[in-house]
């Protein structure tokens, strides 16, 4: 099964007509390769026959994926397994990859980043340690994300130490051999923030790459009780960085390379390969234009897995299609946080679990 578009570069450019197929390819694939999805249909009576518009779709909630194993390919066929983040004592999701999943992921993922970062490879610095993505083939949210963004990388260099201790010396290499070129900086927000930023901030320290695109994502439930709100992380990374392009992203282990990024509104964007619903909190039926409800992602990656259509544990607020006015198409909308009953589960794993 391909992938919708594969050749675009990520503007919507699918109608919702191909894409609503593409989803339906994926329900029925899902059905007849995975015994717990099958039965999931089965006991709520939902028929693949019914499905005429996305707000038809099936859903799971994505925290089924702590409690059950959701494969939909022979298992000798995964090559690696996806972890989300949980704090200490907390179950966490196992998502299951074969090679054709996880090749579309990353070929996904650059077809999303390619207007923000251009076709050449850029030197990169992490906010994060380079010992999170040495665990062997378990791999976290962190890591999958970092692992994910490194191949837009002509090479790699970490801000933190093993020890998630900022090391200063090394960023003042990397900003005085890339000072005057472009550069990738990406990190999960709550650990670049809390680990770097935070510490360069009461530093004082500055690192002039006034040509970098800073990416980041992860971590706002966490930074809310902190008192750190969206636009003050922004500043701050404008500030320290000397950057005007900071750009924040929405996305989930779940769906991993089915990322949402934000336009110059502040407004997270759908495109050819994914969307969003937003369905009341009440009766779980979709809300209107402007309306808060659980956020429902549809992407049209997985195929290892049934992760295709998840209704989430955030608030979402869906503002409109196509008529943004930062002039970029598709799905736009807010996440306005997590809902108070669920469990915090951030993209981005503690401090305390990376000791």
């Amino acid at each position: 099964m391909k992938v919708l578009n594969e050749d675009s570069k990520g503007a919507n450019n699918g109608s919702n007509y191909d894409q609503l197929q593409l989803l339906k390819e994926l329900t029925l694939f899902h059905q007849e390769n995975c015994w717990n999805f099958k039965k999931i249909l089965e006991l709520f009576h939902i028929s693949t026959k019914e499905i005429h518009t996305l707000q038809d779709l099936p859903y799971l909630p994505v925290a089924i994926f702590k409690d059950h194993k959701m494969v939909s390919v022979n298992e000798e066929k995964i090559v690696r397994t996806l972890t989300s983040s949980g704090t200490s004592g907390q179950s966490v999701s196992k998502i299951y990859l074969d090679k054709e999943t996880a090749t579309a992921q990353v070929r996904v993922l650059a077809k999303l980043l390619e207007p923000f970062l251009g076709s050449a490879r850029l030197p990169m610095l992490v906010l994060d340690s380079e010992s999170i993505v040495k665990r062997g083939e378990i791999f976290s949210a962190r890591a999958a994300g970092i692992l994910g963004f490194s191949i837009f990388a002509s090479s790699v260099t970490y801000a933190l130490d093993s020890e998630m201790n900022p090391n200063f010396q090394q960023v003042e290499e990397f900003v005085n051999k890339y000072v005057d070129q472009p550069v990738l900086l990406y990190g999960f927000t709550f650990i670049a923030w809390k680990q770097f930023m935070e510490k360069a901030n009461s530093e004082k320290r500055l690192f002039p790459l006034k040509r970098s695109v800073f990416i980041h994502g992860g971590g706002w439930k966490k930074l809310q009780d902190e008192a750190l709100s969206a636009e003050d992380f922004k500043n701050y990374a404008k500030a320290i960085f000397q950057t005007e392009k900071v750009v924040n992203y929405y996305g989930m282990a779940e769906q991993t390379g089915s990322i949402f990024l934000e336009c110059g509104e502040g407004y997270f964007h759908s495109t050819t390969y994914n969307n969003v619903l937003v369905r009341s909190f009440q009766t779980l039926e979709p809300v209107k234009y402007g309306e808060e409800g659980f956020l429902q992602t549809l992407s049209t990656i997985p195929r290892s897995y049934p992760g295709y259509s998840l209704l989430t544990e955030d608030v979402g607020i869906v503002y409109g299609v196509d008529d943004c006015i930062c002039g970029q198409t598709g799905t736009y909308f807010l996440v306005k946080g997590r809902i108070p009953q669920a469990e915090v589960r951030g993209c981005s794993d503690t401090f305390e679990q990376i000791k």
